[in-house]
């Protein structure tokens, strides 16, 4: 964090800028993660991923439906073809409440070869179907997915996600502790306002999961 800081006071460019942002969201310094995200978009605001961090912030914030439209505009003012925005798309519509529409988007992304989101993406439409099984299939069968989740602190909350919604609470929590060993510590977006988790809130271990990342996002060391 203090080289990426460093870096935007020395050599301000957008990649770097996005990267910070995407930091400060995930540890829950949302405030600041739009201050560094305005910077960005004004240094170059035609590209993707420099929009796709507005969003980013904004799904972190629990403002679902700002990022969707953020997104969706995105796709159309760039004209974009792509499958990690259209994935980014689909998850801000799931947590909107806008299931079937994310459903068919996530369909869209699962037939493509845009691992891992691919796989991702086939894992949220089984678990939109409430198929355990095939949630389980899936996991079993996405090694590439499964692989990447076990060195990153937000693709195991994906996962937990679909696990949680079909009833998989051991396997939700395993995969929500892997995020916040990894560093995942925006716990209001995790107990507050992230949809999906609602199952787990009578958990213990999802109590105590919860004051980790408090911990964890109170000690922070930026």
């Amino acid at each position: 964090m203090r080289l990426l800081r460093r870096a935007r006071e020395t050599d301000r460019n957008t990649d770097a800028l996005s990267f910070l942002v995407g930091i400060l969201a995930t540890v829950g310094r949302l405030d600041e993660a739009r201050e560094v995200a305005a910077e960005a978009l004004l240094l170059d605001p035609l590209d993707t991923y420099t929009q796709a961090v507005q969003a980013w912030v904004d799904l972190l914030d629990g403002q679902f439906e700002t990022a969707t439209c953020r997104l969706q505009k995105t796709i159309e003012d760039l004209s974009l073809d792509n499958a990690h925005i259209s994935w980014f798309l689909a998850l801000a519509m799931a947590h909107s409440g806008r299931l079937d529409e994310a459903r068919d988007v996530f369909a869209g992304v699962a037939t493509t070869d845009a691992v891992p989101v691919a796989d991702l993406s086939a894992l949220y439409c089984r678990a939109a179907d409430g198929d355990r099984t095939a949630v389980a299939t899936q996991m079993s069968e996405s090694t590439v997915m499964v692989e990447v989740a076990k060195t990153d602190e937000t693709f195991p909350i994906f996962i937990a996600n679909c696990l949680a919604v079909v009833g998989d609470e051991d396997g939700a929590l395993e995969w929500l502790g892997r995020a916040i060993d990894w560093g995942f510590c925006n716990y209001r977006y995790l107990k507050e306002y992230n949809p999906f988790l609602k199952p787990l809130h009578d958990n213990p271990r999802f109590t105590q999961l919860i004051d980790q990342a408090r911990q964890k996002h109170e000690a922070f060391d930026a």
